[in-house]
């Protein structure tokens, strides 16, 4: 609203006689003048915005790459119980019931019970939903003793799992063992047992077996060592980094379990899914009557609604980036035209007396690179500024290359500026200097 009011308040300016006298010029180069560091100015903005926006759509690619379909997503079906007891919880979280914390228990493990003997069923097991690790840094317990030196800390973003899950969801163990119901000691005891995925092992230890070794975390005022006892296959290598942190499996922590959770039960079935789904609603409302079923669908449609909202995401950042781009190449252009049109006895004088065509073009179009370069330079430190800043969010953030996302939307600006110079530059050598001059 701002820059389209400038323009206006120019035209209140004019009067019937500065407009009758030679002074047309002066109050168009004065225009003129406004009308290009208005653009430069916009330039300078809209590099930092599609340099973050381009950010934004690589960011969403890498995770879409990073998260495959699990290809057993078919035979896996979800299904999400909210506790009968949670808003009288939510209402008075200092007061817990703790008969009502071991009747759902209770009722959990008879759940489970009776779906793993239902028809079709193969396995069944509950994904706890909380844990103490979240993309928390970590060091390598025996780096100074074992000569390795001081290493950087690395991130860990841990996953709650019970004994059987990761054979359930088709994450084979490679080496040492699975997680086993007694292994939740280990919260109250000096290490906690977790599985960790071959790509830290390979990072951390190299061909070394990582069984029984330690990693701490690097925060003293929250000591926490972790003791391997089990690798995973992990189908995606991480780096492991402050933007891309290693997944690891841990058992359920007891002191974090409350009715306030949801319960999350993921099956295994040997038919088609969609032909056991009501056999386990049926199963629930016998066995959890006052538990509400928020969630019963198969793991491939989760995922497949996941990875809809994000090539959506990534679809609409790339309209917006191209919508910003589609408005600086319109500035300019405009621009470019301003002057063409205010120059247009120039041009026909100068192509009068011998002038190419090809001089004229590279005349016009150079005078708009010139201003895209300013604009550039201006926003260049604002574009490293604003991506530091996107990717200093959050640690799961993966790495992104600053150097190529600035290079491709430099180049993306001064094509798209380029072309927007042209076109009306181009449009300037097609001038008839005698219509031109015979008017005048």
């Amino acid at each position: 609203l701002l820059f389209g009011l400038s323009p206006a308040l120019h035209a209140t300016r004019l009067t019937v006689a500065g407009a009758l006298k030679d002074s047309s010029g002066a109050i168009a180069g004065g225009r003129a003048r406004l009308q290009r560091w208005l653009v430069v100015a916009q330039i300078a903005l809209t590099q930092p915005l599609a340099v973050c926006l381009t950010t934004v759509v690589v960011i969403g690619a890498i995770q879409y790459r990073d998260n495959p379909r699990n290809p057993n997503g078919e035979r896996i079906v979800q299904l999400r119980l909210a506790p009968p007891t949670a808003r009288a919880t939510a209402e008075a979280p200092s007061v817990l019931d703790t008969n009502a914390t071991k009747q759902e228990r209770l009722e959990t493990n008879r759940l489970l019970e009776t779906l793993r003997g239902a028809p079709g069923v193969t396995s069944a097991a509950l994904v706890p939903g909380r844990v103490p690790i979240n993309l928390a840094a970590f060091t390598i317990a025996e780096a100074k003793s074992s000569g390795l030196g001081e290493r950087a800390p690395f991130y860990l973003a841990g996953r709650a799992s019970t004994p059987g899950f990761l054979d359930l969801v088709g994450t084979p163990i490679v080496l040492g063992r699975d997680l086993s119901t007694g292994d939740t000691a280990g919260f109250r005891a000096n290490a906690i047992p977790v599985v960790i995925g071959d790509d830290m092992a390979r990072a951390l230890w190299g061909d070394a077996s990582p069984i029984g070794r330690r990693v701490e975390r690097a925060s003293a005022s929250a000591p926490m060592a972790l003791e391997v006892v089990g690798v995973y296959r992990s189908p995606v290598a991480a780096l492991g980094h402050s933007r891309n942190p290693f997944s690891i499996y841990v058992p359920a922590d007891p002191r974090l379990t409350s009715v306030l959770a949801s319960r999350l039960i993921v099956i295994r079935v040997s038919t088609a899914a969609e032909s056991v789904i009501p056999t386990v609603r049926q199963i629930v409302r016998a066995e959890a009557p006052r538990a509400a079923i928020t969630e019963l669908r198969t793991l491939a449609s989760a995922q497949d609604e996941e990875r809809f909202i994000l090539t959506g995401a990534i679809a609409l950042f790339s309209t917006a980036g191209f919508v910003v781009l589609l408005l600086c190449a319109l500035g300019l252009y405009a621009v470019i035209v301003f002057a063409v049109g205010q120059r247009t006895r120039e041009i026909a004088v100068r192509m009068a007396i011998g002038a190419q065509a090809r001089q004229i073009v590279t005349r016009f179009a150079a005078d708009g690179v010139r201003l895209t370069a300013i604009g550039i330079g201006i926003g260049l430190p604002l574009s490293i500024l604003g991506v530091r800043e996107l990717l200093s969010l959050s640690p799961e953030v993966p790495e992104v290359s600053l150097a190529f996302v600035v290079t491709v939307v430099v180049i993306g600006v001064g094509s798209v500026a380029g072309l927007a110079s042209w076109l009306p530059a181009r449009r300037a050598a097609t001038v008839e200097p005698a219509k031109v001059l015979s008017r005048e």
